[in-house]
C-alpha cells in the first residue's frame, strides 16, 4: 500500500468517526430535552401533591424550586441548540465538477484522483470537526444545567419534607 493510500484511508476513517460522533451528540441533545421536560413534569406533580396550597411551602424551598425550573429550561434550550439544523460540510458538487469534466484528469493515474478526493475530504473533516466541537460544548452546558436543576430540585424536596 502506498503512502497516499494510507493517508486517504486515514482521512476517510476520521470522517466516518466525526459523523458517528455528531450523531451521538445529536442523540444525547434530544435526550436532555426529553429528560428536562420529564423532570419539570415530575416537579410540578410533586408540588401539586405535597403542597397544593402555595402558602404551605416556605420561601426558601420555593426559591430552589424556581431555580430548578430555570435550570431545566436552560438545559432544554441548550439541548435544542445542540440540534439546531445546520448546513453540514460535505463535498461540494461544484468542486467535484472539474474532476469529472476534464478528460485529462479523468484519464489520470489513480493516485492523482485519490489526492484530489483526499483534499476535499480533509476540508469536510476540518469543518465537521469544528461543528461537532460547538455541538459538544452546547451539550455539555445542557447536561450541567440539568444536573444543577436536579440538585436544586432535590434540595427543595428535602426542605419541604423536613418541614413536615
Amino acid at each position: 500500500m502506498k503512502a497516499g493510500e494510507v493517508i486517504a484511508e486515514t482521512i476517510e476513517k476520521q470522517l466516518a468517526h466525526v459523523r458517528e460522533r455528531r450523531a451521538g451528540v445529536e442523540s444525547r441533545g434530544q435526550m436532555v430535552i426529553t429528560t428536562s421536560g420529564t423532570l419539570v413534569t415530575l416537579q410540578l406533580a410533586f408540588v401539586t401533591v405535597v403542597a397544593p396550597d402555595r402558602a404551605t411551602v416556605s420561601t426558601i424551598p420555593r426559591v430552589f424550586l424556581g431555580l430548578s425550573l430555570v435550570a431545566f429550561l436552560g438545559a432544554a434550550v441548550f439541548g435544542v441548540l445542540t440540534n439546531l439544523p445546520r448546513a453540514w460540510s460535505e463535498m461540494d458538487p461544484e468542486s467535484l465538477k472539474p474532476l469529472v469534466a476534464q478528460q485529462r484528469l479523468w484519464d489520470a493515474v489513480e493516485e492523482k484522483a485519490r489526492r484530489q478526493v483526499a483534499k476535499a475530504q480533509l476540508a469536510v473533516l476540518t469543518a465537521s470537526m469544528s461543528l461537532v466541537r460547538k455541538m459538544s460544548r452546547r451539550l455539555t452546558a445542557a447536561i450541567v444545567s440539568e444536573v444543577i436543576g436536579m440538585a436544586m430540585l432535590a434540595i427543595a424536596i428535602l426542605l419541604i419534607m423536613l418541614k413536615r
